[in-house]
């Protein structure tokens, strides 16, 4: 394992932790005052899948995501859309910031382009017509009810459009996809709450087909961080989008606790 890879899952886990905020509106600084949780025991490492993206053939350059919100028939999300703009693109420490420091500028994320609200600031929401999984073990469904979101998104996407080499596949420098959903952060330590339980992951190999373009990589997070006696920690849900994305854009592996020649800590 490289130096580089594992150091950046060492930073999406650890520095985005102690170093993130949840965003606010307004351009209010964000809160970072931050538990560290560190990773839950019941999550299962999410090795890289062959066609994923590597490091060793990474183009520089710009990477657009697409901030999907995502309701369900009986949840909806809780939070404005300027707090989610903040948690990508706010100037200290927002998931733009942390990887323009973490890549020096010569990859960053950007805003995808979108006619939805406020155009082409990349947040997108959406709503699927079932009853939100509420089951952090269910990741085939819920993966199902995203991918059939893809006819909803094309009402505010032109895959066709991003599509700059019209192979009909678009790739992680024309876009990429993360799907925030309404509920919180499942965890072995979090108090009861009636929000519904999301587990974060990424996904590469089941392609979500917008106006007949694939989109084969997208990553999931709950809106919302976790609920523990001393309160909701929103950070944890920031957290998620700085790690999946780490996953479905850079094609980063987990290795929790593991040294870089591959022993255990």
């Amino acid at each position: 394992m490289s130096s580089l890879k594992t150091n950046l899952l060492y930073l999406l886990m650890i520095s985005a932790l102690s170093g993130c905020g949840g965003g606010g509106g307004g351009g209010a600084s964000p809160n970072l005052n931050v538990i560290l949780p560190g990773p839950p025991p019941s999550q299962d490492a999410q090795p890289v899948p062959a066609n994923s993206p590597n490091f060793t053939d990474l183009p520089l350059g710009l990477r657009p995501v697409l901030y999907v919100l995502v309701n369900f028939s009986d949840w909806t999300t809780e939070l404005s859309s300027s707090v989610h703009y903040d948690r990508m693109y706010y100037s200290d420490f927002g998931v733009q910031d942390y990887y323009d420091r973490l890549f020096k500028q010569r990859i960053s994320i950007v805003p995808a382009s979108e006619s939805y609200g406020n155009a082409n600031d990349g947040i997108v929401r959406l709503t699927i017509d079932s009853p939100h999984p509420n089951d952090p073990e269910k990741r085939s469904e819920m993966i199902s009810l995203l991918l059939s979101s893809g006819n909803i998104l094309a009402q505010h996407v032109d895959a066709k459009a991003l599509d700059a080499d019209n192979d009909g596949v678009l790739r992680v420098d024309e876009l990429n996809i993360i799907f925030v959903v309404a509920g919180r952060s499942s965890c072995s330590f979090c108090v009861d709450n009636p929000l519904p339980q999301v587990r974060a992951f990424a996904r590469t190999g089941d392609a979500l087909v917008i106006s007949g373009v694939d989109v084969p990589q997208f990553a999931v997070a709950p809106e919302r961080g976790t609920y523990t006696s001393l309160g909701i920690n929103d950070n944890v849900a920031l957290v998620g989008v700085v790690h999946e994305l780490g996953h479905s854009v850079f094609g980063a592996s987990d290795h929790y606790g593991e040294e870089d020649n591959g022993s255990s800590k």
